[in-house]
């Protein structure tokens, strides 16, 4: 073989051998990129699931919201027809007030009277003005202080033993003052308790003699809490079983706290009871 033909197959062989390189490396870097366009389309699809998630949280928020709406609406609604009762009422009593021969002791119960309905009309317009308070404000975030929910729960609690007779007993266990930091700095989503308040009113007994209602709210641990509620039922009551609201409440403490949480919510004889246990967060 003659030195040219020698010669030519080196250049050929060495120009084998750069393009061999340079190709590996220009598919070294394909691969490369390659991989990083599917980690970036598995970052994406993560936060595309997120965001759904997001999307159906926030549809049940409004949900929730537009349900308390309407309830609300129906208790402005009754208070509204108190307020013209009320104005009725003082105007049936002025009349009524031209005939008292200035008998003293008939005059003071009349002015009893007009004052315990002036002040039953004020309460239920103070606590309909913070009901929507929280309700605007407060509820729009996903989480309130435990503070801030105990106070919305004994304001709507307070909206419905306007309806409560005077022979119901209700007791009441909230706050904690020696505690005071404990519920400013723990949160919890906010509007949770409303749902046991509603049940208590919408299936229990509150008509009968002995009928009570329970509320209470216990620390038990550094960061859980256990709310109870118990109250009396009746023989028809007993036999309903939940409703919309409880699978709302079910699917709602699902997305909140999965697999951590604790809900017991049942009859026992004539009374109902409803614990919820939950491990609270500083953030």
């Amino acid at each position: 073989m003659s030195p040219a033909v020698e010669f030519f197959l080196i250049i050929a062989l060495l120009l084998f051998i750069i393009l061999f390189f340079r190709a590996r490396a220009r598919a070294n870097k394909l691969k490369q990129h390659l991989d990083y366009g599917n980690q970036q389309y598995s970052i994406l699809d993560a936060r595309r699931a997120e965001l759904e998630q997001h999307l159906d949280y926030g549809n049940q928020q409004y949900s929730i919201l537009d349900a308390r709406r309407a309830e609300l609406e129906q208790h402005l609604d009754y208070g509204n027809q108190q307020y013209k009762e009320l104005q009725q009422q003082l105007y049936e009593s002025k009349l009524d007030g031209l005939q008292i021969m200035l008998n003293p002791h008939s005059f003071r119960n009349t002015l009893n009277t007009i004052q315990h309905l002036a002040k039953q009309t004020l309460n239920s317009v103070e606590s309909l003005a913070g009901i929507f308070d929280y309700m605007l404000y407060d509820a729009r975030q996903r989480l309130v202080s435990l503070e801030k929910e105990v106070k919305f729960a004994n304001e709507y609690l307070r909206l419905y033993r306007l309806r409560l007779k005077p022979n119901v007993k209700v007791t009441t266990n909230l706050e904690d003052k020696a505690n005071e930091e404990f519920y400013q700095r723990m949160k919890i989503p906010p509007m949770i308790f409303a749902h046991f308040i509603e049940n208590v009113f919408k299936h229990g007994d509150i008509e009968s003699e002995e009928a009570f209602i329970h509320i209470k709210l216990e620390i038990i641990l550094p960061n859980q809490i256990i709310y109870s509620v118990r109250n009396r039922i009746s023989d028809k009551k007993i036999k309903q079983k939940g409703g919309l609201g409880y699978a709302k409440l079910i699917e709602r403490l699902e997305l909140l706290y999965p697999n951590n949480y604790q809900l017991d919510y049942k009859p026992s004889g004539e009374f109902f009871s409803a614990n919820l246990k939950l491990t609270l967060h500083e953030k």
